[in-house]
């Protein structure tokens, strides 16, 4: 059963280094600043999620991620494809978890 993480939070937040650090390299990382140009970038990303869900692979998506008209469709995704919570954070309900800023790892990204 594959895993969806879908990451929230301004840039230089730590999103990817969370990413990295704690989910690890076991999952695909969709980002829309891996296509910049693209003419429809959260299409992009929905068709690169569900190929990775419908693979079984582990996902994590790093993007700000900043309203519900951004992540709703990922969750929906996840959802469909059976996937489960990712684990790594203090759990603040509805299967989110959150993570504490740091303000020094901010500044140094």
């Amino acid at each position: 059963m594959p895993v969806v993480a879908v990451l929230v939070g301004l840039q230089a937040s730590g999103k990817t280094t969370f990413g990295r650090d704690v989910l690890g390299t076991g999952y695909v990382q969709v980002s829309k600043d891996h296509f910049p140009n693209a003419k429809h970038r959260q299409r992009r990303q929905m068709r690169l999620v569900r190929a990775a869900l419908q693979e079984g692979r582990d996902v994590v998506v790093d993007n700000t991620n900043p309203s519900r008209e951004e992540w709703q469709p990922l969750i929906e995704a996840a959802r469909d494809a059976g996937a489960r919570d990712n684990h790594g954070c203090r759990k603040s309900g509805s299967g989110r978890r959150w993570r504490p800023p740091s303000a020094s790892g901010s500044r140094s990204r």
